[in-house]
């Protein structure tokens, strides 16, 4: 099957085919931008509770104050949504033939 390509403003456009390939387009933009802010909020968890910890003392922090299996349950987050992400990957790498460039390049084209 021949890989389609479509231009940015295709979604105005009455087929299901274009439709598809920006759902694809955005699906995986927000993905990836999830991943993104999952990363950075246990860095500035982390952080935040390294400086509370140095200007308040062995008793400051948030492991401290018993949230830290709040923390804990935003790492299992993110593993989970990175296990998942990689599932997907492999799924789209299947069913594409592994054709990395269309895979991980969501505006070349719907993948079928």
């Amino acid at each position: 099957a021949a890989i389609e390509h479509a231009d940015f403003l295709a979604a105005i456009e009455d087929k299901a085919e274009y439709q598809r390939i920006m759902a694809y387009f955005w699906a995986y933009f927000a993905g990836y931008a999830g991943m993104f802010v999952a990363g950075l909020t246990i860095l500035f968890t982390l952080r935040e509770n390294h400086l509370m910890r140095t200007t308040m003392g062995p008793e400051g922090g948030q492991y401290f104050h018993g949230i830290k299996y709040h923390i804990g349950l935003g790492y299992l987050t993110f593993a989970i949504l990175t296990v998942h992400s990689f599932v997907i990957l492999g799924v789209e790498m299947y069913w594409s033939d592994y054709d990395v460039y269309h895979v991980l390049n969501p505006s070349a084209g719907w993948l079928g």
